[in-house]
């Protein structure tokens, strides 16, 4: 891994050094070669885009399509399991690693057979992957089978060594878990490139169908085919009956590869299906069969089944498919890996996120205990299955061992709109599952809580809240009371993260941490500094290096420069100033104070320096106009020990200093760099790289990057209209404005009329001025202070005093600017009395003028009355 991140970083270099000294900088040419997909857009087809962006950026040609993308990530993956199988087979070879007991040997040997199977499996992936101009469902199914299952076999490895607690799961587990990541990756790129190709070289028209023959071979995805029309026939015919006995084969190829299907059964309410309940299906399954014999696929038609499906041990190589794409979900299934397979990896599998389909039949060799599984299966989208049943009908048989509930929470943690779903898994007739012990209903709850902050799902959290509330068993626990505090705030509630706090009887640190960083999170600066006080003052608990960055932060919101020197002083005493975190608040601390030598000074201290370290200090550069300085650190993070590859908050916080300068070379060096790391289709790049071309003065690009397709948001509508606004094109910027209020999503905002206004001033385009004063009332955006100050002045500078008035009177709070605006006008416009007039008025209200306003009245009242007219000094 160490390898991998260092060789990405010099690449990464070497790419940016010879951007920064090319000649060819001198006549830039734009990225405006076509590209088919960049690597930031086919990533976000994989559930770890990070990661994907790291692998493609070692990709030689890109950018290119998808499919390519995902034949290189094959390539990847059976390199990397070809040194996974040579590692597991030397420790079974060597006695020194030999295996404690059975269960372990066996384990390791399943291991190792899964390994090889993977092998194999890639490589006949690689080879199907030939022409992308060649799909058919039976390609694309037979692919997406294969890969599912090298997924679901890594997987399955790990559940063995933990189940059988092999001294191999530790030292194997981080090596899985990498490889596992890799291989999902490579299922999303893949699974996506063969569906985009199959919808385009899929022939239109109805098919011809596929008739079951007695003793007929072929391909499992035929079967599901076939039993998908059969399945859909209401009047039995003899070509719409049960399916025939006869084995079927998995991969194509020799007797001696693939699985084989032995016999068949549907599970439905039509007359002539063979079973109406799946539990009645699986007991009809054959006990103790060999993998030899085939598999006893059972065929579940669409519905919802309100049922507890058990698998004995002895019920072995049983395959369940459900009917339709998309329309399974089996919650209570033993693990999901990233959302493209949930397995039960002991006795058999579905994959409800995709039409594939994989069985194990490996697992069963080391368990001596009967295995269950807990199983609710319903053929519908996970979000609307509380829609149709508000509780899961369980009638739970107690076993010696069962597939976790918490596994199943945790899967269901991963979405906001399965969050109730893990509730109600949690509960079982207003109390907790009988099937988890203790630590387990501790472990789900702190899940709950924690996944409800991440996804701001209030109304479930007070749920859980109310849950540990009631119970007598964890009423008082620590970590759990701790992660209802932290849950609140990140829902944006502090004030009920405060109630929580203040009932708690007994406090430790981690509850003050989390109330001072509830705080900070929510901009209560004030408030965080208060709690950070009681809790030096009245407690003996002293700060961590958990609260002082949130202590640091708010010293920042709040421009307190002696307040931060303090808490920085009391860091350096506390001895946590070498803490990366701790600096790295300080820095960005300082750089909101404008002391940038104070900022270099803990910068320079650091002896480790982590990317969030870099970024803020180069943000600190950028943001008090140390560009060149910018330049220089961002270079020098680039050729670190660390060997850090600049993210999307590096290239976010650089670009904007090629457009403070106006740079637009530098800025396509960055804009390069972007594309090269897979990051220029991100929407916070995407929007930074316009900005940037705007400001510079290269509005072709920035509309280039703008009119691509699903990469905007309101900021973006927003910088793009800065950008006409910038050049003064008002026709440019109002059509934009138009097409931004009809355009699906995104609607204008106080920032965008802010944006419009000074180009209609510039212009003195009176009409385009009333249309957008029009815009801002029928949005009630005129009752913003800096939209309403703005039209004010808008509507004075071009002249019309009346209508400047009138905006003026229909503010409902007058702050001094909205009195400068007023007065302003009056006095560029020769009416210094009704200028002096109004501030007068300004004083009656209780607001104390500044240099702005007593630099209009005075410039203007000195030539035209006398200085007895008004008493300067008496103000």
């Amino acid at each position: 891994m160490q390898s991998f991140k260092f060789l990405v970083s010099s690449s990464l270099l070497a790419f940016v050094l010879i951007l920064l000294s090319s000649p060819l900088l001198t006549s830039p040419q734009p990225q405006t070669q076509p590209q088919p997909q960049s690597p930031s857009i086919a990533c976000r087809s994989t559930p770890y885009p990070k990661l994907c962006r790291s692998i493609l950026s070692s990709f030689g040609s890109s950018p290119s399509d998808t499919y390519n993308y995902g034949k290189f990530t094959v390539k990847k993956c059976i390199k990397q399991a070809k040194k996974l199988s040579k590692v597991i087979n030397n420790y079974l070879s060597h006695h020194k690693y030999a295996p404690a007991s059975r269960l372990d040997a066996g384990a390791m040997q399943d291991c190792a057979e899964l390994a090889d199977l993977n092998v194999f499996y890639l490589e006949k992936i690689s080879a199907e992957l030939k022409s992308a101009d060649s799909m058919t469902d039976a390609l694309v199914d037979r692919i997406t089978s294969l890969l599912s299952g090298v997924v679901t076999n890594q997987q399955t490895c790990f559940d063995g060594l933990v189940d059988a607690k092999s001294s191999f799961a530790g030292v194997l587990g981080e090596p899985l878990a990498n490889m596992t990541r890799l291989y999902s990756v490579s299922l999303g790129l893949v699974t996506h490139a063969l569906d985009r190709n199959l919808k385009k070289n899929k022939r239109k028209g109805a098919k011809t169908p596929i008739v079951l023959k007695n003793g007929f071979r072929q391909p499992l995805e035929s079967l599901i085919q076939a039993l998908r029309q059969t399945s859909h026939c209401k009047n039995k015919s003899t070509e719409c009956g049960p399916i025939p006995r006869g084995q079927r084969k998995l991969v194509e190829g020799d007797g001696n590869h693939g699985i084989l299907i032995n016999d068949t059964v549907i599970v439905g309410r039509y007359d002539g299906d063979n079973f109406t309940t799946i539990g009645e299906a699986i007991a009809a399954a054959p006990n103790n069969s060999n993998p030899e014999d085939g598999y006893f696929v059972i065929y579940a038609r669409q519905g919802y089944y309100p049922e507890y499906i058990v698998v004995p041990r002895e019920k072995k190589n049983v395959m369940l498919i459900g009917e339709g794409k998309y329309k399974t979900v089996i919650a209570g299934n033993h693990n999901r890996v990233d959302g493209w397979t949930t397995f039960n990896s002991s006795t058999f599998v579905a994959h409800p996120p995709s039409p594939s389909l994989y069985c194990h039949r490996h697992r069963h060799l080391h368990h001596q205990d009967p295995h269950f599984t807990d199983t609710n299966i319903t053929f519908q989208r996970p979000q609307s299955f509380l829609s149709q049943k508000s509780s899961l009908p369980l009638n739970h048989t107690s076993t010696k061992y069962q597939l976790p509930v918490l596994q199943q929470i945790t899967s269901l943690c991963q979405l906001k709109q399965d969050l109730p779903l893990a509730f109600t898994l949690l509960q079982q007739n207003n109390g907790l599952h009988e099937s988890l012990d203790s630590l387990q209903q501790k472990e789900a709850m702190g899940l709950l809580l924690q996944a409800c902050g991440r996804h701001r799902d209030i109304e479930t959290g007070r749920k859980v809240h109310q849950m540990v509330a009631s119970s007598t068993l964890f009423h008082n626990d620590v970590v759990l009371n701790t992660r209802v505090i932290t849950m609140y705030s990140m829902c944006g509630s502090p004030v009920d993260s405060r109630l929580v706090f203040d009932d708690l009887e007994g406090k430790n640190l981690f509850q003050w941490n989390a109330m001072v960083s509830g705080y900070s999170r929510n901009q209560l600066h004030e408030e965080a500094l208060r709690t950070f006080i009681d809790l030096v003052t009245k407690t003996e608990f002293k700060p961590d290096n958990f609260t002082l960055p949130c202590v640091i932060k708010a010293c920042g919101g709040i421009l307190d420069v002696g307040l931060g020197q303090g808490v920085h002083g009391m860091t350096v005493k506390l001895g946590l100033l070498g803490d990366v975190f701790v600096c790295n608040a300080l820095i960005a601390c300082y750089g909101k104070y404008g002391h940038v030598h104070e900022a270099v000074k803990v910068f320079d201290f650091m002896s480790q320096k982590n990317l969030v370290s870099w970024n803020s200090m180069i943000r600190v550069f950028s943001e008090n106009g140390f560009s060149r300085e910018s330049f220089s650190l961002f270079r020098k993070m680039l050729e670190c020990e660390e060997s850090l590859v600049p993210d999307e908050a590096s290239l976010v916080t650089i670009l904007p200093v090629c457009a403070g300068e106006g740079d637009v070379k530098m800025g396509m060096v960055f804009h390069s760099l972007a594309v090269k790391l897979g990051l220029s289709q991100e929407l916070m790049v995407n929007n930074a790289l316009i900005d940037m071309y705007s400001k510079c003065g290269w509005l072709s690009y920035a509309r280039t990057l703008f009119s691509k397709d699903g990469n905007k948001n309101v900021v973006s509508w927003n910088t793009m209209i800065q950008g006409f606004s910038i050049e003064g094109d008002v026709g440019g910027a109002f059509d934009l404005l138009r097409k931004m209020q009809v355009a699906k999503g995104e609607k204008a905002n106080e920032v965008t009329i802010l944006n419009v206004l000074p180009v209609c001033l510039e212009k003195s385009e009176l009409l385009y001025l009333k249309e957008l004063h029009g815009y801002s009332i029928r949005h009630s955006f005129q009752y913003d202070e800096l939209v309403a100050n703005s039209f004010v002045a808008a509507y004075a500078k071009c002249g019309l005093l009346c209508s400047a008035q009138n905006v003026f009177n229909g503010m409902e709070e007058k702050t001094v600017n909205s009195w400068n605006a007023l007065i302003g006008g009056y006095a560029q416009n020769g009416a210094p009395t009704r200028a002096l007039e109004f501030y007068l008025h300004m004083k009656n209200s209780g607001l104390e003028p500044d240099r702005f306003t007593l630099d209009w009245t005075s410039r203007r009242s000195s030539t035209s009355l006398s200085s007895n007219d008004f008493k300067w000094n008496s103000t």
